[in-house]
């Protein structure tokens, strides 16, 4: 019983820290291409800055970009296509890949 307290303690003292790496890489895609070889990567194995980012997704037909955030080689943003309907959108932060999109 002693050592199921001590588990138990351990688990609620670690996943406060393990949480908010999920919080952007929740889906297996954005965490198998953040591993992608260097070669689907930029020459210097950088992701995109904030601003290449968004000139892609406004180049995918997205306005009104906010809340763009880039973490573990991922990303996360929101923005509004042409018809006004407002995503939450997730992608590769190194490719710059929409890989899932969610209305808001």
């Amino acid at each position: 019983m002693r050592n199921l307290k001590i588990a138990a303690l351990a688990v609620g003292l670690l996943l406060p820290a393990v949480l908010p790496g999920l919080a952007l890489a929740d889906g297996p895609e954005c965490r198998a291409n953040a591993q992608a070889a260097d070669g689907q990567r930029l020459g210097n194995g950088l992701p995109l800055s904030a601003a290449a980012l968004t000139s892609q997704l406004e180049q995918k037909g997205y306005t009104s970009i906010t809340k763009l955030e880039i973490e573990r080689g991922c990303f996360e943003a929101r923005a509004s296509d042409k018809d006004g309907g407002k995503y939450r959108l997730k992608g590769d932060a190194y490719t710059g890949d929409i890989q899932s999109m969610r209305k808001w």
